[in-house]
């Protein structure tokens, strides 16, 4: 089964790219995949860009989700509520 077949779907987009620096310790490169998933009842959404950062969000209700967040600078826990207007 060829690759492209599995990955190309409506709700996940993928891309992919290289980070390259040559600061402390000489050149490094490092492979970076990004990812974007949005579920087909819009309720579970995921953004990352492997290895750097991840950002994963579920809608319990209209106003009221939960997320989890982990990166570079902070790893974190969101519990988010919006305001009703």
């Amino acid at each position: 089964m060829h690759t492209d077949a599995i990955l190309k779907n409506v709700e996940l987009k993928y891309k992919y790219g290289v980070y390259a620096n040559t600061e402390k310790y000489g050149m490094i490169v490092v492979p970076i995949l990004g990812l974007y998933y949005l579920s087909s009842n819009q309720k579970f959404e995921m953004n990352a860009s492997l290895p750097i950062m991840a950002d994963a969000n579920y809608k319990l209700y209209p106003k009221i989700g939960l997320g989890m967040r982990v990166g570079r600078l902070r790893n974190n826990v969101l519990f988010k509520f919006s305001e009703v207007s």
